[in-house]
């Protein structure tokens, strides 16, 4: 998920229609706080730059899923858009994923 200003002039949404998500199937989680990264590639298939601003208003997020799809209550953490994505183009780059202890169990997968 890529979140974004909900009143973002410079990127309209119907101009959100039109960028893409792609992040591998598989994550490998380390150390005591179940951390990881994820390469994902956002592709901005519209007509205009997707920027990502000094206030770090685009940012990438996750969400976890249970064995039924269901969403699993969980305020994850934010990596920020590292770079202008022009229309046309794509960006890869690094997004964490953190699961806490108490959903570890529950979690069967993690949408970006």
């Amino acid at each position: 998920m890529l979140r974004r200003a909900t009143a973002s002039a410079s990127f309209p949404r119907e101009a959100w229609r039109q960028v893409t998500l792609d992040a591998p199937a598989e994550l490998a989680l380390y150390g005591a706080q179940n951390r990881g990264f994820l390469e994902v590639t956002v592709a901005n298939d519209s007509a205009q730059a997707l920027i990502p601003g000094a206030d770090h208003a685009i940012a990438f997020s996750f969400r976890l899923l249970d064995q039924r799809g269901e969403i699993l209550p969980l305020e994850g953490i934010r990596t920020p858009l590292t770079r202008v994505v022009e229309a046309g183009t794509s960006h890869t780059q690094k997004v964490a994923v953190s699961i806490p202890a108490e959903h570890i169990e529950a979690a069967a997968a993690v949408r970006v």
